[in-house]
């Protein structure tokens, strides 16, 4: 069913049907890089420490303690 769900969608995009949709989808088959943040080491660590902080800053305020 999935399988004859994504043919007559994909016929659809290939008739003309969806033109924003054809042009979505050869832009993204395009893409140089992945979706998605960098994974450079500067990128993970700046995730980390917003991470960590939203964590301690959970954690001050289910324990009531002042910043």
């Amino acid at each position: 069913m999935v399988a004859a769900a994504v043919a007559y969608g994909t016929a659809l995009v290939r008739a003309g049907d969806f033109p924003s949709a054809k042009r979505d989808l050869r832009g993204s088959a395009q893409a140089a890089e992945p979706a998605g943040p960098p994974m450079t080491e500067a990128a993970l660590t700046s995730q980390f420490k917003r991470g960590l902080q939203a964590l301690l800053d959970g954690l001050a305020a289910r324990m009531d303690i002042s910043a």
